[in-house]
């Protein structure tokens, strides 16, 4: 795999599994906040965990709620070690920013800087964020 560059959001390094989800989710009742799985039944992905994933989303779905949603799986300590977007979204880097505002130990949120670039990764992988490159 090459390094692919990476948009900052909400600066930081991070390592773990890759999780590629193949469908845009809702945090706000597509996710369980208090063991960071999927509980959406017509997720494709239903049943993956994201907790200490670095957790790749083709989109986000759903209503203001959602960074309420992911702050509770945030505060459970079942999140991400990582979340990367195809495109920028404002709803992640909500949860994240307010878990740091709070003390929560929160995660680094990046966007690619080319959306074609979703096909090079699969879920499984070891990968690592530093400096803006995930390799």
């Amino acid at each position: 795999m090459r390094a692919i560059e990476l948009e900052v959001l909400v600066s930081g390094e991070a390592s773990g599994p890759l999780l590629k989800l193949r469908e845009s989710i809702s945090f706000w009742g597509g996710l369980d906040p208090a063991s960071g799985k999927i509980i959406d039944v017509q997720h494709p992905d239903e049943g993956q965990c994201i907790r200490d994933t670095i957790l790749l989303l083709p989109g986000i779905r759903g209503s203001t709620a959602a960074p309420g949603a992911l702050l509770e799986c945030i505060h459970a300590g079942c999140g991400p070690s990582a979340l990367i977007l195809a495109e920028s979204d404002p709803t992640p880097m909500v949860a994240v920013l307010v878990a740091q505002h709070i003390g929560l130990k929160a995660f680094p949120v990046y966007s690619l800087r080319h959306a074609g670039d979703m096909n090079s990764f699969k879920s499984g992988r070891q990968v690592v964020i530093r400096d803006g490159w995930l390799s």
